[in-house]
């Protein structure tokens, strides 16, 4: 991504999401967690749930 840009993707692999540099997780439209891979993988929430599923 260029400096000074914001690029943003959806995605329900969870591999491909690991390569972002910030990670929000929504539920019902709202926002749940939110931070790097390593910091919502280490919160043991909804996005380590999905993680250790996949």
């Amino acid at each position: 991504m260029p400096k000074g840009k914001t690029g943003l993707f959806t995605s329900h692999r969870l591999t491909n999401i690991g390569l972002a540099e910030q990670i929000v997780v929504l539920e019902y439209r709202r926002i749940i967690e939110r931070g790097t891979q390593e910091e919502l993988l280490a919160a043991n929430g909804r996005y380590a749930e999905f993680f250790r599923y996949q």
